[in-house]
């Protein structure tokens, strides 16, 4: 935001305005015999435009002139003495009186200038997202706006993650309001076109066999790579500290748009596989038959619960597309290690259902006919009776949600979601799912966009 000061001879100088303070402001003058000063507001003043454009000047009329004072130049009030073609005679009206031949492009009206003050400044704020904190830091961030947009200032609060915007005018602020959604989303794209430009520089650094002694490549569904990225990137830099690491990389996978590629170069495969294990999710999927679901599920989901909090994946969802099926799929959400430890739970599960069952059979068949059963059977979720495997899974479905809110958290503080829609959608997975129960992790890092 561009602003004229008073200097002590009476000239104003023009300065770009570098903080906004309520006392005064920092400025940056145009010439390099001026370093950066804090001024008052009372010695500030701003242009505004003429309405009706230059027009003639006559002589004996009292202008504001651009001439030299000393060795600075700046605006003073001055008289026409003359004029000759495009050129003027002008006199200076504070002392010392001085006469100066100078373009009519160096005269101006007297009364195009306002007066600042910190009560006059107007300001609006944006808030930015966690993931482009580090692309507003950089200085040419905001050119677009100062090119589009004048007389405005803008300061980026880091600490706080909020861009402001300053002006003297309403319209102004008016028009970057207008402006402001068009401007962080192109700010993304140019963000994410800069990142994957480096990922190119260092993929070709290595590739080049310059440091990397070992490649590790694999790729990532595209919708868990919030996932593999963590919360403001903590994975990746976790990833990137375990000893023997020099660089990992990501970019759009050139075979399917679906996927990402990440590459992982180090000193050995060691250090590269413990990185992957620490950054490849993964969907995994384990089949359990129908009549077995509602013990593994468990009263309230308790026991699919357990599971996800004992093997550490993020989420589990219950896919249930053909009801005709003796078999019904878990879908585990998670790193390979944990999806296996999930997978080893329920097996492990299952084996001591199936092997109780045979027992409460081997002990029900030894009794006489008529004798009452001495074991009889207990369902904590739904009764297991003749009722088909369709019915089973519907009753088990109705309990969970009568005996349950909507939303909710067990004793050991995890996110459970009970949702009754057995064709519902889940989260980083195209096909259905009755029901999600979420581990205690922390929450998703920077969103991945498709065209990155």
């Amino acid at each position: 935001m561009q602003i004229e000061v008073k200097q002590p001879n009476g000239i104003y100088m023009k300065a770009e305005i570098k903080k906004i303070l309520p006392e005064s402001l920092l400025v940056a003058y145009d010439v390099l015999l001026k370093p950066d000063e804090n001024v008052a507001y009372e010695n500030c003043r701003v242009l505004r435009q003429h309405p009706n454009g230059n027009r003639p000047f006559k002589i004996g009329e009292v202008v504001e002139a651009y001439i030299q004072k000393g060795e600075l130049c700046g605006y003073q009030m001055a008289k026409i003495l003359d004029i000759k073609g495009q050129f003027a005679v002008v006199e200076s009206l504070n002392e010392p009186k001085a006469v100066e031949i100078i373009t009519f492009d160096s005269c101006r009206d007297g009364n195009l200038t306002t007066p600042l003050s910190f009560e006059k400044m107007k300001q609006f704020s944006i808030p930015v997202p966690d993931d482009m904190r580090s692309y507003f830091e950089q200085p040419d961030s905001f050119k677009d706006l100062y090119d589009t947009i004048e007389s405005i200032h803008i300061d980026y609060d880091s600490d706080d993650g909020n861009i402001i915007f300053w002006s003297h005018s309403d319209a102004i602020i008016r028009k970057v309001k207008i402006l402001s959604d068009f401007f962080m989303s192109d700010s993304r794209q140019k963000m994410q076109f800069l990142q994957r430009k480096e990922h190119v520089k260092k993929v070709d650094k290595f590739d080049n066999g310059k440091v990397a002694q070992y490649v590790e490549e694999f790729d990532i569904l595209s919708d868990l790579m919030g996932l593999a990225i963590g919360s403001q990137g903590t994975n990746f830099a976790r990833a990137r500290h375990v000893e023997g690491i020099n660089e990992i990389v990501y970019h759009q996978s050139s075979v399917d748009e679906d996927y990402v590629t990440v590459k992982i170069f180090s000193e050995n495969s060691e250090a590269a596989e413990q990185a992957r294990c620490i950054l490849e999710y993964v969907l995994h999927s384990v089949e359990v038959p129908r009549r077995m679901m509602s013990r593994i599920i468990g009263k309230n989901g308790a026991t699919i619960q357990e599971i996800v909090d004992k093997s550490g994946v993020i989420r589990v969802q219950v896919e249930d597309d053909d009801h005709e099926s003796e078999k019904v799929n878990f879908i585990f959400t998670g790193t390979k290690e944990t999806v296996s430890n999930a997978e080893l739970l329920i097996q492990f599960h299952l084996k001591h259902l199936k092997e109780m069952q045979e027992m409460r059979d081997e002990l029900n068949h030894s009794v006489p006919r008529n004798a009452p059963p001495p074991l009889q059977q207990h369902n904590s979720s739904a009764t297991i009776s003749s009722t088909t495997s369709k019915n089973i899974f519907l009753e088990s479905l109705k309990q969970l949600g009568n005996n349950s809110s909507s939303r909710g958290r067990n004793t050991n503080g995890n996110f459970v979601d009970y949702n009754g829609d057995s064709r519902g959608r889940g989260r980083g997975r195209r096909g259905g799912g009755s029901q999600r129960w979420r581990g205690n992790r922390e929450p998703l890092g920077a969103a991945y966009d498709e065209s990155y």
